[in-house]
């Protein structure tokens, strides 16, 4: 067989060139990678605003570390609150100062809290320490074999689980605060933090900053909102600083029995209808929480109305009228919570004007009954301005207790009982 040696020669290639051939399928390569990496971070990013998989194990890790103990005698590092509604009025902050002047008066301090390292670090870093915080506080009086001779607690009013609280009222909660918050499909889902609310909260705090917008939006969840009316100052959110202090507090609180947070949530709207701030009605003071608002605000019997809600879905006979007036009593007040001065002191009427929207979305959501919606559009229950002075009983029984309490208040320091 004859071969052309023309045929068979091959031409000289010098490495750099060979180079300058290799580089395009080198480059493209590389933008395939780039391109998978970049789709793989974006499903776990979804994945994590979904499930909260990987800020579970970062919070619940942390939150295992926040623990106290209670032991004998004065601790020797405690951190007291500076700020917040919630620890003002429970007295917390004043502590230090209330400490100060029973040992001067000859108590002693028989136990106190031990706060483990990382739960001083928290409280030094600005946060706020995750622990079980009690909705309700008060005075109590015994006699000296232990019988009760006074008691008092505010809120008076309260939900004492969240199997208490009829359906209806926590759907029509979630739908106007949280529609994610009770999500079974999740069960580590961090109820501090829903990123698409978020965002949106950062994206109209930007236009409202180049004076673009005209109003802010809030992207708080009940649990970051039940952080900011307890503890931030003023019970506001004043900066984005203050709003990360809200979230990281709020998300330690939620994990701090583990990974799975279903009890936290319903602990959580427990709590928040128990606690919200409504305003203040003359002849009564400062109004928390949902049951206190019905009376405060309404008149309305906080037992009576959790009956007649109960049933919403299977309304008993000659019922719909009385179910319709406690529903707009409940919702009005759920609504005022975002403005509750503006909507139940200065102007009721935006207030009746928003309840009437709401009744018409709650009933295209399915949340009440259509029923429902049509008569609590025609009922107006007045909003009180004044709670009627209570009826008081004979001094002569109250001598002993009253004698107490006024020496309590002066061994505190405070102005009244």
């Amino acid at each position: 067989m004859l071969i052309d040696a023309a045929s068979a020669k091959t031409e000289a290639v010098s490495p750099e060139t060979a180079f300058r051939l290799r580089r395009p399928g080198r480059a493209a390569s590389i933008r395939a990678a780039a391109l998978l990496l970049a789709v793989v971070l974006v499903f776990l990013g979804l994945l994590e605003i979904q499930t909260s998989w990987f800020e579970a194990r970062v919070f619940a890790a942390w939150a295992r570390q926040a623990w106290f103990t209670v032991e004998p005698g004065p601790s020797p590092a405690v951190r007291f609150p500076k700020h917040g509604p919630y620890d003002a009025r429970l007295g917390y902050t004043r502590l230090p100062e209330f400490l100060e002047r029973l040992a001067g008066s000859g108590f002693r301090i028989e136990s106190q809290a031990r706060w483990s390292p990382a739960m001083i670090r928290m409280a030094d870093w600005g946060l706020y320490p995750p622990y079980p915080e009690k909705t309700q506080a008060g005075l109590a009086i015994a006699g000296s074999h232990g019988e009760p001779l006074y008691g008092v607690r505010f809120p008076e009013r309260v939900y004492p689980n969240f199997d208490s609280i009829p359906p209806v009222v926590v759907r029509t909660l979630l739908f106007v605060e949280n529609r994610e918050a009770l999500d079974a499909r999740y069960p580590y889902k961090n109820p501090a933090l829903e990123w698409d609310r978020l965002a949106r909260a950062v994206w109209n705090y930007g236009l409202v900053s180049l004076g673009l917008g005209d109003e802010l939006t809030g992207g708080s969840t009940l649990a970051t909102q039940l952080v900011k009316f307890r503890h931030s100052p003023g019970g506001k959110t004043t900066s984005p600083g203050e709003k990360l202090r809200q979230v990281v507090s709020a998300s330690l609180a939620a994990y701090g029995a583990g990974l799975d947070t279903a009890e936290a949530r319903r602990r959580i709207i427990t709590d928040y209808l128990n606690s919200v701030p409504l305003a203040a009605v003359p002849g009564y003071g400062e109004v928390h929480g949902l049951g206190d608002g019905l009376w405060a605000w309404y008149g309305a019997d906080f037992r009576e109305v959790n009956r007649l809600l109960d049933y919403i879905q299977e309304p008993v006979a000659g019922s719909l009228d009385e179910q319709a007036r406690a529903y707009r009593q409940v919702l009005s007040l759920l609504l005022a919570i975002r403005k509750p001065t503006a909507y139940l002191v200065r102007d009721r009427r935006a207030l009746e004007r928003r309840v009437d929207s709401y009744l018409h979305l709650l009933a295209e959501a399915g949340v009440i009954p259509e029923r429902l919606a049509r008569r609590a559009l025609a009922v107006r229950p007045p909003l009180r301005d004044r709670v009627p002075e209570p009826r008081h009983a004979s001094f002569a029984p109250r001598k002993a207790t009253d004698r107490i309490r006024v020496h309590l208040m002066q061994k505190l320091g405070l102005p009244s009982t």
